[in-house]
């Protein structure tokens, strides 16, 4: 697959319009996708067993906008063999998230998440 792109010559920045390939733009992303799959990779193998099982059954569910890359799920479920899904808004996912926590403070202290404030963190070290 080849499409026609413009834009501006880097040596004298007249416009120009150059051929590219879908093959062009996978190599030059591929370094990249192999960063996203080895870090997926890290999650899975670090994930409690008894995690592992609702991961098998349930998959993999994607966020972000990179997430929307055409073959992203299918080239992350190739390569760990977990059905691979992505979120409905999934560039909105982390704003929402925080949308939650804003309406409801102590979400986070009646599940097990402590957090303390760097200024809290420099007292207590002495600083």
């Amino acid at each position: 697959l080849a499409v026609m792109i413009g834009g501006k010559s880097i040596d004298g920045g007249l416009p120009v319009e150059i051929e590219i390939t879908s093959g062009e733009v996978y190599e030059t992303i591929k370094p990249r996708l192999d960063e996203i799959l080895a870090c997926v990779m890290r999650v899975l193998e670090l994930t409690p067993p008894e995690l592992s099982g609702d991961i098998t059954d349930s998959g993999i569910i994607l966020t972000g906008g990179t997430s929307k890359m055409f073959g992203m799920a299918e080239f992350i479920s190739m390569h760990t063999g977990v059905a691979v899904y992505v979120a409905d808004e999934p560039e909105d996912c982390a704003v929402q998230g925080i949308g939650i926590l804003l309406d409801d403070m102590q979400y986070l202290d009646r599940n097990g998440y402590i957090f303390k404030s760097a200024s809290a963190d420099d007292a207590e070290d002495g600083e």
